[in-house]
């Protein structure tokens, strides 16, 4: 991401002005989702494992500059040494976040 930051930072900036990430892409990217609540722009980039063994891979641009749950958005993260965190109480569901830099 560092490498590229003003590409997919030109990338995230175009989403949020349309309104959609429809026709975006950047090598290496399954896929971008455009989350229009938070006006963030999510980066897809990999997933391994069969369900419900399954673990995924992407980042994220927050022109708020907030970590957010874009798995489980209803859930609160909680705060650990290298990010942010959910852990489902009688489950396995997890998701993990950490800031790359400002707004990413």
């Amino acid at each position: 991401m560092k490498n590229n930051e003003a590409q997919l930072t030109e990338v995230a900036s175009s989403v949020i002005e349309r309104g959609s990430a429809e026709g975006a892409s950047v090598s290496g990217v399954w896929e971008i989702v455009y989350h229009s609540d938070s006006k963030v722009v999510e980066f897809l980039c990999g997933g391994f494992g069969l369900a419900p063994s399954s673990s995924y891979t992407g980042f994220y641009d927050s022109p708020s500059d907030v970590p957010l749950n874009l798995q489980y958005p209803d859930q609160i993260l909680a705060k650990t040494d290298t990010g942010w965190r959910y852990e489902e109480a009688k489950g396995d569901n997890r998701y993990e976040t950490e800031k790359i830099t400002d707004h990413w």
